[in-house]
């Protein structure tokens, strides 16, 4: 893995996560948006494209199930791992994201579980 981009409109929530992920011992450029409409603008204007994508669910402006359906409609985005965090990740909700491209997973509320899901994820793409 080269590269994660992070979309959670929680400001505070950047910087806790990019320790995390140093702890876990990986060296990866991390990039950090707001919203959806954030991300979609960076996912047509850089090159390369990121490696994971973690996307929150509940934010303004656009939230991560418009995400994942505007994100759907290209093909050029078919390739990058996406993982939906929710506090409530239901199953029906799981479904959905699973649809829409997505891995659905409870959002992590202490640095232990963030770094316990980062283990995970780092291990899985």
């Amino acid at each position: 893995m080269k590269s994660i981009w992070r979309v959670d409109d929680d400001h505070q929530e950047h910087t806790p996560f990019k320790a995390v992920v140093t702890q876990t011992g990986a060296t990866l450029p991390i990039s950090s948006f707001f919203n959806g409409s954030a991300l979609l603008e960076a996912l047509t204007t850089t090159a390369p494209l990121s490696d994971l994508i973690i996307l929150y669910l509940h934010m303004p402006r656009m939230n991560g199930l418009e995400t994942l359906q505007a994100m759907g409609r290209n093909p050029a985005f078919d390739d990058v791992p996406i993982v939906l965090n929710s506090a409530s990740a239901t199953p029906s909700l799981r479904a959905v994201a699973q649809q829409l491209g997505a891995e659905c997973r409870i959002k992590p509320t202490t640095l232990l579980a963030m770094r316990d899901s980062m283990h995970y994820l780092l291990q899985r793409y």
